[in-house]
């Protein structure tokens, strides 16, 4: 989950690999067990260990195995997160907090 896929069995991965379902994204960021990432379109995709903060509410035990959507959020140019929350630098100028 932590790195955006599902592993199998395997627990470390010592090699690059693809996350599927990321496609034309200009940010991506990590913080421990989870990662969120920008598109290009300007919405933000979150995997791994997530609290339901970092996910809209949504509640992810023991987390998500895949990107997600992070509902609410548009025209997203850059996403800054900690364990328990999130910001987000939309295109005017605005920062959301979550």
């Amino acid at each position: 989950g932590t790195l955006g896929v599902e592993l199998s069995g395997e627990t470390e991965r010592h090699t690059p690999m693809a996350i599927p379902g990321l496609r034309d994204v200009s940010q991506v960021v990590a913080d421990g067990n989870a990662g969120m990432a920008v598109l290009a379109d300007g919405t933000v995709r979150v995997w791994g260990a997530l609290p339901a903060v970092l996910t809209g509410g949504q509640q992810v035990h023991p987390g998500v195995a895949r990107p997600v959507p992070l509902p609410g959020l548009a025209n997203v140019t850059r996403v800054f997160g900690g364990p328990s929350l999130g910001f987000a630098l939309t295109k005017d100028g605005r920062v959301m907090a979550w």
